[in-house]
């Protein structure tokens, strides 16, 4: 039967980390519950840190979970594979707000967007008068979600 440290051992050969799963697969001998008790044990000394919740938890090294990375800081575990575009757009949205470059609009596309052809925006068509709602092209108002006012 493995012991507590064969089980920290396991989890620091994966730098991704381990489910349970995966480390009842590598320790055939390892009750569940023991391998449960054994994952608690580590984690309140700190050796370790669990991520993620239910059937997702994985244990990884304590220290490996306290480095940050743009991929474990979005939710994205390390088994997830980005792209390069993907971990830039991630770095950039990571900044704070004051660190990014402003964007504008582009006025023209946005004054000749139609949208779908048969509704028209309720500001577009009323002025601003009912703000939220959508006009189908027999221009009778109603909102999207509710009933219309009486």
């Amino acid at each position: 039967m493995p012991s507590p440290e064969e089980l920290f051992e396991s989890i620091q050969s994966s730098p991704e980390g381990l489910s349970i799963a995966a480390i009842l697969d590598r320790h055939p001998g390892l009750t569940r519950r023991t391998a449960q008790r054994w994952l608690n044990e580590l984690v309140a000394e700190g050796r370790i840190k669990a991520l993620g919740a239910g059937r997702a938890r994985r244990y990884v090294v304590a220290a490996a979970a306290s480095v940050p990375t743009a991929a474990i800081a979005h939710g994205f575990p390390g088994y997830i594979l980005l792209s390069a575009d993907s971990r830039d757009v991630l770095a950039y949205v990571d900044q704070p707000l004051t660190a990014r470059t402003p964007v504008g609009y582009q006025r023209d596309f946005l004054e000749s967007y139609q949208g779908e052809p048969d509704l028209v925006s309720a500001r577009t068509a009323h002025g601003g008068n009912c703000a939220g709602w959508v006009i189908p092209a027999r221009r009778d108002c109603r909102p999207a979600l509710m009933a219309a006012p009486s």
